[in-house]
């Protein structure tokens, strides 16, 4: 009878063990949801020492998500000066796309506006110092070109302040043709009235030039400036204006062709070394052309020129990130091997010594 108590006893303890083993690992090893996290590369940048990297990200064509400046834009810096940020939880969500800014918080320089949605998660942004793009709201300033390691979105396509044409992807809820009405019917700024301010051109040559920038042909233009007029054009003083008398469909230097602007493939290749030349400070007064000085200032509503909106694609690839870091799902799945063969041992431990009890007993 006392053998088949001992017994009992140990079964019970052996039984218990188990049972606090599995939920050990139910509990502790559960993996953190990093699915919206995307890197950045802050040593292709040559911001290495920056202190703080700010992941910058507004709707197309809506809202910020987080105030510029803000210190919760801060990403986390990890190995080889590879910063992340969960821009999941800032509020990227699915079915719509967004501009991402790259900022160096110490020095104010920043990145070209790259497009960015949840296909990017997982992905790492890195810079090429020896590109660099006008800044769309002030040609005063340049940022350093961006592009993602894997997606195939690269920088937003816009019609700059002065009339020149940048970036490589359109966004989803707009189109090359609508880029050039909405720059032609624009009420404020930036607007043409505005670009022929600056870039020392006249109209036929600031439209023909954007309009061959964008695909366009002559056809496009001109029923671009009728659809600009109707929708209220104007030259900031309330007085509407009609480019048609300032563009001559016979003048143009465009093509009679359909023109079908095909966004082009990031570059994939590393960054090649930085300039040798220190920027320069920017100009009083806008120039005609960018000067290299990086952004200072938050962007404006110029983005809403390449406005985006909803994704009608399911393009892009989620694969990429930060290769140094341990994935969750692979140290979990040890976690639980361990633990199993832990518990194994565990009661091979105990039926052992059961077994010499009853020895004794006998």
């Amino acid at each position: 009878m006392k053998s088949k108590k001992i017994l009992s006893l140990m079964l019970a303890l052996c039984i218990a063990l188990t049972v606090c083993g599995v939920g050990a690992v139910a509990v502790t090893a559960a993996p953190a949801d990093h699915s919206g996290v995307i890197y950045f590369d802050a040593a292709s940048a040559g911001w290495e020492k920056s202190e703080r990297i700010m992941f910058y990200v507004y709707e197309i064509g809506g809202e910020e998500l987080i105030p510029w400046g803000s210190k919760r834009l801060i990403g986390t810096e990890g190995a080889d000066h590879i910063w992340s940020y969960d821009v999941g939880a800032m509020g990227v969500v699915p079915g719509k796309q967004y501009g991402l800014i790259m900022n160096d918080g110490a020095g104010f320089a920043q990145c070209s506006e790259l497009l960015l949605d949840t296909t990017c998660f997982g992905d790492t942004v890195y810079a090429d110092r020896n590109v660099r793009i006008e800044n769309p709201a002030d040609s005063n300033k340049t940022s350093f070109s961006a592009h993602w390691k894997q997606s195939k979105y690269g920088t937003i396509k816009q019609i700059t302040s002065i009339g020149n044409v940048i970036g490589e992807t359109i966004p989803a809820n707009t189109s090359a043709y609508q880029m050039l009405v909405n720059f032609l019917a624009s009420k404020g700024y930036p607007c043409l009235t505005n670009a022929l301010k600056f870039n020392g051109k006249d109209a036929q040559t600031t439209i023909d030039e954007i309009a061959k920038a964008l695909g366009l042909n002559k056809n496009d233009v001109e029923k671009a400036i009728q659809e600009a007029k109707v929708t209220g054009a104007n030259d900031g003083s309330g007085d509407k204006t009609d480019w048609t008398g300032k563009w001559e469909k016979a003048k143009s230097i465009l093509s009679d062709d359909s023109g079908s602007v095909t966004p082009t493939q990031p570059v994939t290749a590393a960054p090649t070394q930085a300039p040798t030349q220190t920027p320069t400070q920017p100009a009083t007064q806008a120039p005609t052309q960018p000067s290299t000085q990086p952004s200072t200032q938050a962007p404006t509503q110029s983005s809403t020129n390449a406005a985006g909106g909803n994704n009608s694609s399911n393009n892009g690839n989620t694969s990429g990130g930060n290769t140094s870091s341990t994935s969750p799902k692979t140290g979990y799945q040890g976690f639980m091997l361990l633990m199993l063969l832990l518990t194994l041992a565990g009661v091979g431990g105990v039926c052992v010594s059961v077994k010499q009890l009853l020895k004794k007993e006998r």
